[in-house]
């Protein structure tokens, strides 16, 4: 064949049709390792809040040994008194803030990071006495 010969007409558009194929596998992909993307990112802010929690645990604990078991009243105490390096922000939650619970508080659902699932309803107050008690089992 000489490279002036035009190609035979059965051989036209074949190259578009490659092309067309190529772009096609690529998109499904693409398609599949986005949600595989999600999930990276998600174990990596997950990584990073617990190495976030642990150097605030770590600087509670310093402070209470050397406040006498008493806890912080904020993170800024903690960032001056040279416990913590500095405010370390939530990487869960988009504001980036962190909500102190402190011992015996309940925390809302609504302060969950991922919505969280529903509380169970309250549960009833004990019987007072065997015919209440056979009604509640």
């Amino acid at each position: 064949m000489s490279p002036n010969r035009p190609e035979p007409e059965s051989a036209r558009g074949f190259s578009l049709v490659i092309v067309l194929a190529g772009i096609t596998v690529m998109m499904i992909l693409m398609g599949v390792a986005v949600p595989t993307w999600r999930y990276v990112m998600q174990d990596d802010r997950e990584q990073e809040l617990y190495f976030r929690g642990d150097q605030i645990a770590r600087a509670v604990e310093e402070y209470q040994r050397k406040n006498g078991n008493a806890f912080p009243p904020s993170f800024d105490v903690l960032v001056k008194g040279k416990y913590l390096r500095r405010q370390y922000k939530d990487p869960m939650v988009k504001d980036g803030k962190w909500r102190i619970v402190r011992p015996g508080e309940a925390m809302p659902v609504s302060a969950t990071p991922t919505g969280g699932a529903a509380p169970a309803p309250p549960r009833p107050p004990p019987p007072s006495d065997l015919r209440e008690a056979r009604r509640w089992a």
